[in-house]
């Protein structure tokens, strides 16, 4: 009841932001909902207010809004314990890197070191974020497919797959050649 928010969904409420004048606004701008890394976020789409200030405000802090258990939750502390990581060794890469690119003169050798290092940097990223890697092998396949066979050729193939023939079925669109 502090803010008199209102309930616009399921797990969202708006208000005023108390952390700034409304100046006779007649639209709450604070957006209030169950967030996936924290139960509770706060957000104020006028000023872009921070949490902590909108809190301040209210005259509350964290624990008095969350209760005695952590803020955060310890698996996501671990990913940016592990982000973290990932941040400084891609700083200390990114300098190696830019110094074999400007500092070396253009080398059968420096060539091989800088190829060396990017792929340091992606098989890092791919352990970092699978779900991206994934996402780019498949890509690959297809470039390397259509550089290959041509487009053509990969649309028949493709037209042929379970998911292909759905889409021709339901869209009523096949491959013409122009």
């Amino acid at each position: 009841m502090l803010l008199h928010a209102k309930r616009v969904g399921r797990g969202k409420w708006q208000a005023f932001c108390p952390a700034h004048e409304t100046n006779g606004k007649h639209r709450p701008s604070l957006s209030i909902g169950e967030g996936r890394k924290s139960p509770i976020v706060f957000k104020c789409m006028s000023q872009g207010c921070s949490q902590d200030s909108i809190l301040a405000a209210m005259g509350l802090t964290w624990k008095d809004v969350l209760g005695e258990r952590d803020v955060v939750a310890p698996e996501v502390r671990r990913q940016w314990a592990v982000e973290a990581k990932y941040r400084e060794w891609l700083k200390e890469w990114s300098h190696a890197f830019y110094v074999i690119l400007t500092d070396r003169p253009f080398t059968f050798s420096n060539v091989f070191l800088s190829e060396c290092l990017m792929s340091m940097y992606w098989r890092k990223r791919d352990r970092m974020y699978p779900e991206e890697a994934a996402v780019r092998r498949k890509r690959e396949r297809v470039y390397r497919a259509i550089k290959k066979w041509g487009w053509d050729a990969v649309i028949e193939k493709w037209e042929q797959t379970e998911r292909g023939k759905a889409i021709v079925e339901e869209y009523g669109v096949k491959n013409e050649r122009i």
